[in-house]
């Protein structure tokens, strides 16, 4: 009888850490899974960006409108991995004139091939 009271007071601390401990497993396989589902959208986003760049030139805004993605700044980060690995590269700039007379450059983008 007197054992059972010497292990009460320990049971609910360590029955709560071993539910922190598995809650903070869960949350970290989550963590893991989300990296990877976005290194294979990435992925797949960028053999379609090549494609697209095998058949003519392309500007950030132009990718975006044809892949049906709204986020430039992820089609950038992609475009400047391909850029790093040699297989797109800038081609030029194309001019894009404002209502207000002023002028923006846009980087265009090619397949390396």
């Amino acid at each position: 009888m007197n054992n059972i009271k010497l292990i009460e007071p320990i049971i609910i601390p360590l029955t709560l850490g071993i539910i922190i401990l598995m809650v903070m497993c869960i949350l970290a396989l989550k963590d893991i899974c989300r990296k990877q589902n976005k290194e294979n959208i990435n992925k797949d986003i960028s053999e379609k960006i090549l494609t697209i760049l095998d058949r003519e030139e392309h500007t950030i805004s132009s990718l975006c409108n044809e892949l049906n993605i709204e986020d430039e700044h992820e089609i950038t980060k992609i475009i400047g991995d391909l850029e790093n690995s040699g297989k797109v590269s800038l081609k030029g700039f194309k001019e894009v004139y404002r209502e207000d007379g002023g002028e923006i450059l846009l980087a265009v983008y090619k397949s390396s091939k």
